[in-house]
């Protein structure tokens, strides 16, 4: 997708002209306003999540998770809120993450996101919105939510609360190990 046509989808499911502009120019939008994301999202809600303890340690923990707004774009989902700040900050996020000044969760108005402090990134952080993939994962971590996952589903859904967060080339490689590679073709 051109970046012409992904600055028109945001603006358009934002609700908010100006943001095109922004996008396209890579400059900081002048409204000071909220900009809600009005199309796709992930779910809200308390979900277990895979967390390390003090000594490092997997454990599952439920997790209340507020909705992120999504979009596909080079081949692959992305939220919506770094994609802006990106864009907008001509800068690249990589791993960091970034800190809703606002309270609005699905808000995509560069604005309202702060980039977090590298201090802050290595504490956990409850209200960050950012994929876990950012934490380092195990093929074994991944091996033991897909066995949770396989107990009550037959299909793989990659954006169920327990796949959402294993990195894509992780999952690819647990579903192989396990003998259930045909799953992905689905």
């Amino acid at each position: 997708m051109k970046l012409e046509t992904l600055a028109l989808r945001i603006a358009d499911k934002a609700e908010a002209p100006t943001l095109e502009e922004a996008i396209l120019q890579g400059e900081l939008p002048s409204s000071l306003d909220c900009m809600v994301w009005t199309g796709r999202k992930t779910r809200e809600g308390l979900f277990p999540r895979m967390v390390r303890d003090a000594d490092g340690r997997p454990l599952m923990e439920p997790i209340m998770q507020r909705a992120a707004p999504l979009i596909q774009f080079n081949g692959k989902v992305q939220y919506v809120n770094r994609l802006v700040f990106e864009k907008t900050h001509n800068t690249t996020l990589g791993r960091r993450k970034l800190r809703n000044l606002c309270g609005e969760s699905l808000c995509v108005n560069p604005n309202h996101w702060m980039k977090q402090p590298l201090a802050e990134e290595e504490q956990p952080v409850e209200e960050a919105i950012e994929p876990p993939m950012d934490e380092e994962w195990t093929t074994e971590e991944a091996i033991e939510l897909l066995e949770m996952y396989l107990t009550t589903n037959e299909t793989l859904d990659r954006e169920h609360a327990l796949l959402i967060d294993i990195p894509p080339d992780l999952l690819e490689e647990a579903l192989n190990q396990m003998g259930k590679g045909h799953l992905l073709d689905g």
